[in-house]
C-alpha cells in the first residue's frame, strides 16, 4: 500500500510540475535556450515539460502496463506516415524535428492526460492553479513592458492563456452541477482581464462568450447561493468599469474594427500566406500534405515580401499543407470524435463553450507546439475514464430519489 501511494504521488507530482511549466511557458522571461537539436530550443520551461511527459509515458506503458486504443494507433500510424514523408522528401532536418514536436506533443499529452488517475476536482483545482500562475507571470512581464501612466501598452502573446479558457470552462460546468468559491469568481476575472489586455481576438471572443454564460446562469439561477450571484455582479460591473474607463477599450475596438484591414491584421497575413502556400503544392501534396519539415512560405509584411517559416500559426491551413486534405479530414474527425463523447459527460450547454473555444482558438491558438499540447491535454481530458463528470452526478441524483 505504501509502494502504491508512493508511486501515486510520483505520477500527481510530475503531472502537476507538467501543467504548471506549461502555464509558466513564454518567450520573454527565462526564455534561455538550454537545448538546440535542429528546428527545436527548447527553454527551461520547455526542457520540463518534455521531461516530465516522457518519465510520464514510460511508468504508464512500461510500468502500469496501460495499453493503446486504436485512435492511440491511429494517432501515432499518422505521426509515423507524416515522419517517413519528410524523410523520404528530403526535407530540412530542423523543419522535420520543430513540426513533429508538435504533433508529438499532442499524442503523449493525450495518451497521458486520459490515463491519468484523477477526479474532475483535482483537474479543476489544478487548472485554478496553472490559471492563476499564468496570469501572474503575464501581468509581470506585461506591467514591466508598458507604460501604463501615458496608456501605452505593449501586446504579449507568448503567454499560454488559453490555459485560463480552460480553466472558465471548468468552472462553468462546476457552477451548473455543483458550486463554486468566491475565490473562483476572483481568479476568473483576473485571468480574463488578463486576455483582455492581450488584444488577442481568438482569446477575446470566447472569454465574452464564457463570462456572458457565467455571470447570467449564477446571478439567474436558483442553484447558485446568495454570495456567488453578489459576487458575480460585482465581477460584472467591475469588468464594466474596465471596459469603460480604461485605455483598453479604444484598444480592443480597434483590433475589431481592423479585423479585415490591409493595414493591420495579423490575420490576413496568415491567410494570404495560406493561400499561396497552397498555390505552390502538388496534386500528391494537397491530398497527404508534404510531410514533417514541408517548407512553409511567410508573408512577413503586407509588401509581399516572402520568407521561409517553420510554423504558419494557422491551424487549418498549416494541417493542410503538412497532412494534406486526407490527413487533416482524418485527424480532425478522430479529435471531433472525442470531442463530442464528451457531451454525455458535460452536458450540451457546457459543451457547445468548449465548442466555441476550441472553433476560435482553431484560427491561431492550436496551432504550434504550444497549441498542439494544449489541444492534446483538452482532448485527453474528454476521453479520461477516471472522470465521472456528470454521469456521476446523475447517478447520485438517481440514487437519492430511490432512497
Amino acid at each position: 500500500m505504501k509502494k502504491n501511494s508512493k508511486e501515486k504521488m510520483l505520477d500527481i507530482s510530475l503531472y502537476i510540475t507538467l501543467l504548471i511549466s506549461f502555464s509558466l511557458q513564454n518567450k520573454t522571461i527565462l526564455n534561455v535556450t538550454v537545448i538546440k537539436l535542429g528546428g527545436m530550443w527548447l527553454n527551461i520551461f520547455d526542457l520540463v515539460i518534455v521531461s516530465c511527459m516522457v518519465v510520464l509515458l514510460f511508468r504508464f506503458s512500461y510500468m502500469y502496463k496501460r495499453g493503446f486504443s486504436k485512435i492511440d494507433l491511429m494517432l501515432i500510424g499518422c505521426f509515423i506516415f507524416f515522419l517517413l514523408m519528410g524523410i523520404a522528401r528530403q526535407n530540412e532536418f530542423a523543419s522535420i524535428v520543430y513540426n513533429a514536436r508538435a504533433l508529438f506533443y499532442l499524442i503523449i499529452m493525450f495518451w497521458i492526460t486520459k490515463n491519468f488517475k484523477a477526479n474532475e476536482m483535482f483537474f479543476y483545482k489544478m487548472l485554478s492553479s496553472c490559471a492563476f500562475l499564468c496570469s501572474s507571470i503575464y501581468f509581470f512581464a506585461f506591467l514591466g513592458s508598458s507604460n501604463v501612466s501615458n496608456n501605452e501598452y505593449d501586446r504579449l502573446v507568448t503567454f499560454n492563456l488559453q490555459i485560463i479558457l480552460l480553466y472558465i470552462a471548468f468552472s462553468i460546468y462546476f457552477l451548473i452541477y455543483k458550486r463554486i468559491s468566491i475565490v473562483n469568481v476572483l481568479n476568473i476575472i483576473y485571468g480574463s482581464i488578463a486576455i483582455f489586455t492581450t488584444q488577442t481576438r481568438t482569446l477575446i471572443i470566447p472569454v465574452l462568450f464564457m463570462l456572458l454564460f457565467l455571470i447570467l446562469y449564477g446571478v439567474l439561477s436558483r442553484k447558485s447561493n446568495f454570495k456567488i450571484k453578489i459576487s458575480l455582479v460585482c465581477a460584472s460591473a467591475f469588468l464594466f468599469y474596465f471596459f469603460v474607463f480604461s485605455g483598453f477599450n479604444e484598444l480592443i475596438l480597434n483590433r475589431f474594427i481592423n479585423f479585415y484591414s490591409g493595414d493591420e491584421s495579423t490575420l490576413d497575413l496568415r491567410l494570404d500566406s495560406a493561400i499561396y502556400n497552397y498555390n505552390t503544392m502538388t496534386v500528391v501534396e494537397k491530398l497527404v500534405g508534404g510531410g514533417f519539415g514541408r517548407e512553409i512560405s511567410y508573408y512577413t509584411s503586407f509588401n509581399n515580401y516572402v520568407t521561409d517559416t517553420y510554423s504558419l500559426e494557422l491551424y487549418l491551413g498549416e494541417y493542410i499543407i503538412k497532412y494534406g486534405f486526407i490527413g487533416t479530414l482524418l485527424l480532425n474527425s478522430i479529435f471531433f470524435n472525442l470531442v463530442l463523447k464528451g457531451i454525455r459527460f458535460y452536458g450540451f450547454r457546457v459543451m457547445v463553450l468548449f465548442l466555441i473555444l476550441l472553433f476560435s482558438l482553431s484560427i491561431s491558438g492550436l496551432s504550434g507546439y504550444t497549441g498542439q499540447l494544449f489541444l492534446g491535454m483538452v482532448l485527453g481530458i474528454f476521453s479520461n475514464k477516471y472522470i465521472k463528470f456528470n454521469s456521476q452526478q446523475k447517478n447520485n441524483s438517481r440514487s437519492v430519489v430511490v432512497k
